[in-house]
């Protein structure tokens, strides 16, 4: 095979590789979508450069000197049949010559071998030079060639007979004749021209064959590892290819890959490492123990983390939620009762459900002899029965058993023997047999634990009984009767009886008897590395920010103990507070918690990574549309991606056509500014129905009506719905601010109303900003990497301003604007 034809099986094999590429996701996605034609991407010219590119690479040349070693090889091979060296002399010889190395090698198992490797060695060389002074007598007619053929002869014959004569060797008939005949006819082939030297070059042949085989195998390793890195060549210049296709629209179009990870709520394999993550787990690592708070705003990932942090197979976890509605003393021997359940887990011993007290050992001692009695009684008679019933059967089959019992000897014998002869012929491989049948036999801890009489350590007998307290109002009832019976029908009795009941513990020995408990797991864990970790989620539920501090400030009691973290999930408002520590004094948070983690919304890269976890084959425009659109915060990020998804299915479903980025971005819109009317209309209506707000909800309800019925698809039909509704703050009643942030006036209609006007602003900016006219995917990735206000981290931190001051975030959005180059309103 030429280097022409290498090139050409390898472009088949890369050829191959294309068509397996396109055949997958995504690209299946474009042409099942009619955006693609695939037979217009397998003729374009690029593939030419792509082939050039998998040529270059290292494992392309490994192939190619290794098919290089192999049509060497085959080529050594090949010389053989063209000069002839392969022919019926040869292969006769070689034959003649296996043989006597196959009669010399079967006689090293005998006695004599020596004395008889000898004389079969000189008797054979004296016959082989017989061969060669045979064949130069008939061919050149030398007399003195036969007559050293006859002496040759003569001396071979004595030698091979002093073997059995003079040594008295086992004789040895058909080896001898193999010996005679093959050495005379090796001595009278070879003795031809050239027989000699073609004889060892086929002797060479075995070698030159396996040299072929090895070659051929390199050569294949080295095409499964040059195909191993075709499929990237493939795919990268395939996404080009199809980008080159679609030309302006390459990032315009959504062709997600897979969406089955938007399906999963929580799954520890599509979670991104954070920088707050990573500080969490910094903190751990730096104390020996103590309480860190998780604080930040609702859907930022508090709840991930500490399911992250759960998921650790080394430490003693406990999780917990806060109720809403909550007691001390009920969460705290909520946690007392998981505590010891989780301990229990972690050491692999049964008992985390409700315990029930084991009633049989409080009976009367006069009820636990009868019943004791009875049982013995019917057990003995349930023996002798069944004792009789078996020895009627051996008495009637006696002649059966005893052959029974000799074949049973007999054949335990065999097998005894045969196992002992193995023990001796096989010592190593039968002790390790025995080693694994051991180990296969071993009952395990488990096991070992489930009897009766083995011995629990203290903290899981303590644990236990925890468990049991905590589950069980016990009440213990004794009582005593003594009956006397006397003639003429009269009798006497006195009893005598007593209650005992546990009390249920008191708030402060409840948490005593948890520290205390705490602090001895924490040290039993400690002395093989291990730590408690106790997560408490869901604080943020409670309520208000007094409210959360009233509840911290009962369960601190806990905290502080060596080799024990708390992880405490808090709102947004505890972050604050701990901030201010300086200025406002002491708090309740300050000295609860160690340390205070402040979680931030993930930035555009982390949103990216995220997105692309869920959402294989997520296009980068479509992560800037969803970072913008929901501010970073993980949970808001991942309903509006599904929603997404959903309107791209939705709009190709009405209008048998895939939409692109700016309508994608116009539904998206629709629906968040149809949410938000309709819910403040509705806390205008209740809170003030006054005549002042009438126009408002007018301008409200005519929105409403028009996005429910017919929602706008182009930018032109989105300003015309929107821009009334950007200034509809101007419509609050007269004499009552409209550009206060004061948080005592967020129920206010005229604050209702000016949020509604600057998240209105945002919604057309985002339409405005991923419109066909305005998002260009160079300048967005340019944004993106200076992280400039142009950047959409600053567009989603607008985005998040809303919830904090409406004045702010109209700022924001203005000077936004003026950066993209957006018409101010």
């Amino acid at each position: 095979m030429n280097d022409a034809t290498s090139d050409r099986a390898a472009q088949t094999q890369f050829r191959v590789k294309i068509k397996s590429a396109l055949s997958k996701q995504p690209f299946t996605n474009y042409f099942a979508r009619g955006l693609v034609n695939k037979q217009a991407v397998l003729d374009h010219s690029q593939w030419k450069n792509a082939f050039r590119l998998a040529a270059s690479i290292r494992s392309y040349k490994e192939l190619s000197a290794a098919r290089g070693h192999t049509e060497r090889a085959r080529r050594s091979v090949e010389q053989l049949h063209l000069h002839g060296d392969i022919n019926r002399t040869t292969v006769i010889a070689a034959g003649s010559l296996c043989v006597l190395l196959v009669i010399v090698a079967t006689e090293f198992f005998r006695n004599d071998t020596g004395v008889v490797l000898a004389c079969m060695t000189l008797g054979g060389a004296c016959l082989y030079r017989t061969g060669g002074y045979l064949y130069t007598w008939r061919h050149g007619r030398i007399r003195f060639a036969a007559i050293k053929a006859v002496g040759l002869t003569s001396v071979a014959a004595c030698v091979l007979m002093a073997t059995w004569v003079v040594f008295e060797v086992e004789w040895r008939p058909w080896r001898t004749a193999a010996v005679v005949a093959l050495s005379s006819v090796n001595g009278y082939l070879l003795q031809k021209p050239g027989a000699l030297n073609s004889l060892t070059r086929v002797l060479t042949f075995l070698r030159l064959i396996i040299d072929v085989m090895q070659a051929e195998n390199e050569e294949e390793d080295a095409r499964l590892k040059w195909e191993e890195d075709l499929p990237d060549i493939a795919a990268s210049y395939a996404n080009y290819i199809i980008n080159m296709l679609l030309g302006a629209d390459a990032q315009k179009y959504l062709v997600e890959q897979d969406i089955a990870g938007l399906r999963k709520l929580y799954d520890a394999n599509l979670t991104v490492q954070t920088s707050w993550m990573t500080r969490v787990e910094r903190s751990l690592n730096r104390l020996d123990g103590g309480s860190i708070a998780i604080a930040g705003p609702r859907g930022v990932g508090k709840t991930t983390l500490l399911r992250t942090m759960s998921e650790s197979q080394d430490h003693l976890i406990v999780q917990v939620s806060a109720p809403a509605e909550y007691l001390p003393k009920e969460f705290l021997a909520e946690l007392f009762q998981r505590v010891c359940q989780e301990y229990l887990r972690h050491g692999g011993y049964e008992g985390a459900e409700i315990f029930s007290p084991n009633l049989a050992r409080r009976k009367h001692l006069i009820r636990l002899l009868r019943e004791t009695t009875t049982a013995t009684v019917r057990s003995i008679a349930s023996i002798g029965l069944l004792a009789l019933v078996l020895w009627t059967i051996i008495l009637e089959n006696i002649e059966t058993l005893h052959g029974v019992r000799d074949a049973t000897i007999a054949w335990s014998d065999a097998v005894s023997t045969q196992v002992l002869a193995w023990w001796v012929d096989y010592p190593i491989w039968f002790k390790v047999a025995l080693l694994v049948i051991a180990a296969l036999l071993w009952p395990g801890r488990i096991k070992w634990r489930s009897m009766k009489w083995y011995s629990e350590p203290e903290l899981v007998v303590r644990a236990r009984e925890y468990i049991f307290r905590l589950q069980i109002d016990r009440t213990v009832t004794r009582a005593y009767t003594v009956g006397l019976t006397m003639p003429y029908g009269t009798s006497g009795s006195v009893n005598k009886g007593s209650t005992l009941k546990h009390l249920p513990w008191s708030l402060p020995e409840l948490v005593g008897n948890l520290r205390r408990f705490m602090e001895d797991i924490s040290k039993d864990l400690g002395a093989s590395d291990k730590s408690v970790i106790v997560t408490i989620d869901e604080i943020d539920r409670i309520g208000s920010l007094e409210k959360a501090e009233r509840f911290i400030s009962e369960i601190k009691a806990v905290f502080g103990i060596d080799n024990c973290y708390f992880l405490v999930s808090v709102a947004e408002d505890v972050g604050t507070v701990f901030g201010q520590r300086a200025l406002a004094g002491k708090s309740v948070f300050e000295t609860a918690f160690d340390e205070v983690v402040l979680v931030d919304p993930l930035d555009l890269d982390e949103s990216h990574l995220l997105l692309q976890r869920r959402v294989l084959g997520f296009g980068d425009a479509f992560v800037y549309l969803m970072h913008s659109l929901s501010g970073g915060l993980p949970r808001e990020l991942l309903r509006c991606t599904r929603r997404l998804v959903e309107i791209n299915a939705e709009i190709h479903h009405q209008r048998g056509q895939w939409p692109v980025l700016q309508e994608l971005a116009v539904a998206l819109v629709n629906e968040e500014m149809l949410e938000l009317l309709t819910g403040a209309r509705s806390h205008i209506s209740r809170s003030c129905a006054k005549a002042e707000n009438g126009y408002a909800l007018d301008l409200m309800r005519v929105s409403i009506h028009s996005l429910r019925k017919q929602p706008p698809s182009a930018l032109g039909e989105v300003r015309v719905l929107l821009e009334p509704l950007v200034n509809i703050g101007a419509l609050a009643p007269p004499g009552e601010p409209s550009d206060s942030g004061d948080s005592t006036d967020n129920d206010a209609p005229w604050h209702t109303l000016a949020m509604v006007g600057v998240f209105a602003h945002f919604c057309l900016t985002i339409a405005e900003v991923f419109s066909d006219g305005h998002f260009d995917a160079a300048m967005a990735s340019n944004a993106r990497s200076e992280s400039s206000l142009l950047s959409f981290d600053e567009l989603a931190a607008i985005r998040r301003e809303l919830s904090a001051s409406y004045a702010s975030c109209q700022i924001s959005l203005e000077r936004f604007r003026r950066k993209w180059g957006l018409e101010l309103l």
